[in-house]
């Protein structure tokens, strides 16, 4: 494995492998995708030189992967992944990790058990403006922390993601979608102490189906903090972190494309103290790179136990929801 790509395949081509993982596969030297299961034959077109199949089933029993990235609707991911698991295959599986915390601890225990990596696609881990932003905090630059505010907006026009609107298959909405990354964000900057406070979400999710708005408070420690979801709005993701001597700001915290903005203020914002435009465009690179790296190192086998936690967190959110 040290001297040969990883021979990848990617289960459900939807339009998030297509304009995400698929490019940024093009530019990893040590990963080739060498299959992808689909059951729609309008994706085979432009991967005609590849494997393809459309049953997962199919692909464990010709072995021809090393690895598989699920990229399915939500509720397929802890079978999928269990099933590549208990064949010996390496796993990479969108967030959510799975669609409750159960479901999670048995796709670890099975990775565990084979001595296999299981990896969950929580992208803005390598996020170049968020690492920088955590470095300043880490430096001492905001004194005393005192509050962390997330805002996550989003239009999810039904064309792109049909699935995402039947909760059958997404099992939840805007909390379980961008709610994930917003905790995972979170656990980065802050670490694992997050205290659920409380949920408000629209009445959808009370009447059996998918919620588009959500706001969540939460504390860490001494730190308060409140997540602000929205999947029928115009595209806003905006970070902010208070303490008693700055603030950092991230503009659209959670772009994968171009280039993001990080400023540290004074601590009433009159002021800023440092600026920096970062690229965030190999975001996806990284990921898989990382990804890559710890199969390729067969000493350790890495599994995302955070990405669980992360899972476990939105399900208490779930549990203190009022309409709001």
């Amino acid at each position: 494995m040290e001297n040969k790509k990883l021979n990848l395949a990617i289960c459900g081509i939807g339009r998030f492998a297509s304009r995400r993982i698929i490019p940024a596969l093009d530019k990893c030297k040590n990963i080739e995708l060498s299959a992808i299961v689909s059951r729609s034959s309008k994706q085979g077109a432009p991967y005609s030189s590849i494997h393809r199949y459309h049953n997962l089933n199919d692909l464990i029993a010709e072995k021809t992967a090393d690895a598989v990235y699920i990229a399915s609707p939500n509720i397929f991911h802890a079978e999928q992944a269990i099933s590549c698991l208990k064949s010996g295959l390496h796993v990479l599986c969108e967030k959510p990790m799975a669609t409750n915390y159960k479901d999670c601890q048995s796709m670890l225990s099975i990775a565990k058990k084979k001595n296999l990596n299981l990896g969950v696609g929580h992208m803005l881990r390598f996020s170049p403006a968020l690492k920088l932003a955590r470095m300043w905090l880490n430096e001492g630059s905001l004194g005393e922390l005192l509050k962390f505010s997330l805002i996550f907006h989003y239009k999810l026009p039904e064309r792109n993601r049909s699935w995402v609107n039947d909760k059958r298959l997404s099992g939840g909405g805007v909390l379980l979608d961008a709610g994930t990354h917003c905790i995972d964000v979170i656990r980065f900057f802050l670490g694992n102490n997050i205290i659920t406070s409380s949920a408000k979400i629209d009445k959808n999710h009370f009447h059996g189906g998918i919620e588009s708005e959500a706001i969540l408070k939460f504390k860490c420690d001494n730190v308060h903090g409140s997540i602000d979801l929205n999947s029928r709005s115009e595209y806003k993701t905006f970070l902010e972190i208070s303490g008693s001597e700055g603030i950092i700001s991230i503009e659209s915290f959670a772009a994968t494309w171009e280039s993001v903005t990080v400023t540290l203020y004074n601590h009433n914002k009159s002021r800023v103290l440092k600026e920096a435009v970062v690229d965030v465009s190999e975001i996806y690179v990284s990921q898989l790179n990382e990804f890559v790296n710890n199969v390729k190192n067969t000493a350790i086998n890495t599994l995302d136990y955070s990405a669980a936690e992360n899972v476990k967190i939105i399900e208490e959110f779930y549990s203190l929801a009022i309409i709001q």
